[in-house]
């Protein structure tokens, strides 16, 4: 039986191309565990934003601080006061930002906008 000494291709990746796609998942992954909180907190502003607009007379500022701030109690939001809230031709919404830190001196900062309409 004869073998040939014929030099083959190997295809597939290599050790540090792997490396690299895990470093990559890993950082964002680093990103999406700093970030989702303020999302989380975002979404239970948005339910408390809306609950305030059904249940309070909009016309009453202060009553719908209080309202505000009882759900933020509850839903610890610690972000956004019930004085932060804006009152528009029956819309109420917030406007706020959160800077996160992500490593050393870099950082993410977030816009959000909380209203009862959308």
């Amino acid at each position: 039986m004869r073998h040939s000494n014929k030099i083959t291709n190997q295809k597939g990746g290599s050790f540090i191309g792997m490396l690299i796609v895990i470093a990559a998942i890993v950082f964002l992954g680093l990103i999406g565990l700093k970030v989702g909180p303020a999302y989380l907190e975002y979404i239970n502003i948005k339910n408390a934003v809306k609950k305030v607009a059904n249940s309070v007379d909009l016309t009453d500022k202060k009553a719908i601080a209080a309202q505000f701030n009882n759900s933020a109690s509850i839903d610890n939001i610690s972000v956004v006061k019930g004085s932060d809230l804006i009152v528009n031709d029956g819309v109420v919404s917030v406007d706020y930002q959160v800077i996160v830190p992500i490593m050393a001196n870099a950082s993410v900062l977030l816009d959000f906008n909380a209203s009862s309409v959308k």
